[in-house]
C-alpha cells in the first residue's frame, strides 16, 4: 500500500484535447492541465507522466483513459478512429518512461465509473452512462459489473449506423451516430452547411436564431434518441447518463432528448435520462481511481463528490 502521503495521477486522453489531475488521499485537487493533444500521442503521454512525477514526486501511481477499442486487461487499444495509439502496451511504456505503476482504461468506461462512484448514476443498480465529445462512447454499468465486453469493444455506440444512406465516418462506415451527435459532428456539419467554422456549444446558441443550427441539432437529437431508444429495449437500465462536453448544453439537450426517447417508446417508461454530475472531467476522475487502483490504494472509496463537480471544465 502507498503511503499515506501518496498522490494519485489520472490523464484523459481525447481526440481533441488532454487533460491531467492530481489528487491526494482524499480526493483534493492538487494540479489539473489541460491541452492540445498532439500527434504521436504515445510520447505526449509518457512525457506528461514523466512531468507529472518530476513536479510530484509523491504520485504512486498513475491512470490513463483512452477512446477506441481498450483491452484493460493486456494495457493495449486494438483501434481508435483519432488517435494512433492502436496494438502498443500504454502502460507498460508509460511505466517505463516515468518509474509509477500505470493503469489503462476506455474513456467511456472510465467515465461510466467516476459517474458510479461520485455522480449522477451514484444509487442507481443499472446505468448506461454516455459521454459525448469528439467522439461517442458508453459505459455499461450492471450489479457488480462493468461490462467491457468480449473483444473489449463494448460501448462503441459512436459507431452504430443510424441512418443507412448516411453521411461518411472516419471509422469507414457511413451514417453513424458520432457523424450526427457528437461535438466534432455537430460542429462540422454546421461547417459543411455554412462554411463557418465553429463549436458545438456555439451551435447549440444559435438554435432559434439560424434555421440552419436548428436543423443541424435537430439531426443530432434525432439521432441519439434513436440509439438510447435501442440500448432502453436491449438493457432496461435504471437510468442513463449524458456526459461529456456536450453535457454542458444542460436542459437545451436533455428536454428534447427526453422528449424523443419517450416519443420512441411508446408502450413503456423511458429510463431516468439525466445530466452528468461531474460534465467533461468524468473521465478524468475515472481516470484517477485507475491510478489509485494501480498503486495499490483503495483510497477513491473515501472520495467525496460535492466538491469536484466545479472542477475540471
Amino acid at each position: 500500500m502507498p503511503a499515506m502521503s501518496a498522490l494519485f495521477a489520472g490523464i484523459d486522453v481525447g481526440g481533441t484535447s488532454m487533460k491531467s489531475l492530481v489528487v491526494d488521499q482524499s480526493g483534493g485537487v492538487i494540479n489539473h492541465i489541460t491541452f492540445a493533444t498532439r500527434p504521436r500521442a504515445l510520447s505526449q503521454i509518457s512525457a506528461l507522466a514523466t512531468d507529472l512525477v518530476a513536479h510530484y514526486p509523491s504520485v504512486a501511481g498513475i491512470g490513463i483513459v483512452v477512446p477506441g477499442t481498450v483491452d484493460e486487461k493486456n494495457g493495449t487499444v486494438g483501434y481508435a478512429s483519432n488517435l494512433d495509439l492502436a496494438r502498443i502496451n500504454i502502460p507498460e511504456a508509460v511505466t517505463h518512461a516515468c518509474g509509477r505503476p500505470t493503469k489503462l482504461g476506455h474513456d467511456g468506461r472510465g467515465a461510466g465509473l467516476a459517474e458510479n462512484l461520485f455522480g449522477a448514476a451514484h444509487g442507481s443498480r443499472s446505468s448506461v452512462v454516455i459521454p459525448i465529445g469528439t467522439g461517442i462512447s458508453a459505459s455499461l454499468h450492471f450489479p457488480g459489473l462493468v461490462w467491457p465486453g468480449f473483444t473489449h469493444q463494448s460501448g462503441e455506440i459512436g459507431h452504430i449506423p443510424v441512418y443507412v444512406d448516411g453521411e461518411p465516418c472516419a471509422c469507414g462506415q457511413f451514417g453513424c451516430l458520432e457523424v450526427y451527435s457528437s461535438a466534432k459532428g455537430i460542429a462540422s456539419r454546421y461547417e459543411a452547411a455554412t462554411g463557418i467554422s465553429t463549436s458545438a456549444a456555439h451551435v447549440q446558441e444559435l438554435r432559434g436564431s439560424d434555421p440552419i443550427a436548428d436543423a443541424v441539432w435537430n439531426k443530432a437529437i434525432e439521432a441519439l434518441s434513436l440509439v438510447l431508444a435501442q440500448i432502453t429495449l436491449t438493457l432496461d437500465p435504471e437510468c442513463i447518463v449524458i456526459g461529456g462536453g456536450l453535457s454542458g448544453a444542460g436542459e437545451a439537450l436533455l428536454r428534447p432528448l427526453r422528449d424523443a426517447l419517450t416519443a420512441r417508446l411508446e408502450w413503456r417508461t423511458p429510463p431516468r435520462l439525466v445530466g452528468s454530475a461531474l460534465g467533461d472531467s468524468a473521465g478524468l476522475w475515472g481516470a484517477a481511481v485507475l491510478g489509485c487502483e494501480a498503486s495499490g490504494s483503495d483510497a477513491f472509496l473515501s472520495w467525496k463528490p460535492e466538491p469536484y463537480r466545479q472542477q475540471g471544465h
